[in-house]
């Protein structure tokens, strides 16, 4: 269950981890702000100097990130 305020990362088997509140964040100053109580997600914008983390709305499209091991060819799909 999630709630309020609690960031996880989620895995492709369906697992999930919180990321605590004393652990590695990178948000931009002023973020999370969860603007008008509806930036559930993480996006990472770049500004040229730093990779920053930012909350948002979740239906937002974006890129994404994907884990691959190496030396094992793969077909990403997105």
């Amino acid at each position: 269950m999630l709630s309020e305020n609690e960031f996880r990362w989620f895995f492709e088997n369906g697992h999930s981890e919180v990321i605590p509140h004393n652990g590695y964040t990178n948000f931009e100053t002023g973020q999370p702000d969860n603007t008008g109580a509806f930036e559930h997600c993480i996006e990472i914008r770049y500004n040229g100097h730093n990779a920053l983390w930012n909350d948002r709305n979740c239906d937002a499209v974006r890129n994404f990130i994907c884990e691959a091991k190496l030396g094992v060819q793969t077909e990403i799909v997105g």
